[in-house]
């Protein structure tokens, strides 16, 4: 499925779309998502220095699960 939100970084918000692998059972559900932050082009500092070199984005994998009652 596709998980659409805004993710809040540092006080800007940023609109995205997440593929997100779950499973649902009996009240409850796990899941995984995989996606990038391009921090650099969104406003946050480049931490790059003479001698070290960092990517201009970071990959965030994250692992997700939560219930729900029946009937609501």
């Amino acid at each position: 499925m596709q998980l659409h939100g805004v993710f809040l970084l540092h006080g800007s918000e940023h609109e995205l779309t997440v593929p997100v692998h779950a499973q649902l059972g009996s009240g409850k559900w796990q899941g995984t998502a995989k996606f990038e932050v391009p921090y650099i082009q969104w406003g946050l500092k480049d931490p790059s220095k003479w001698l070290l070199k960092v990517k201009p984005a970071v990959q965030l994998d994250l692992e997700l699960a939560g219930a729900w009652k029946q009937g609501e």
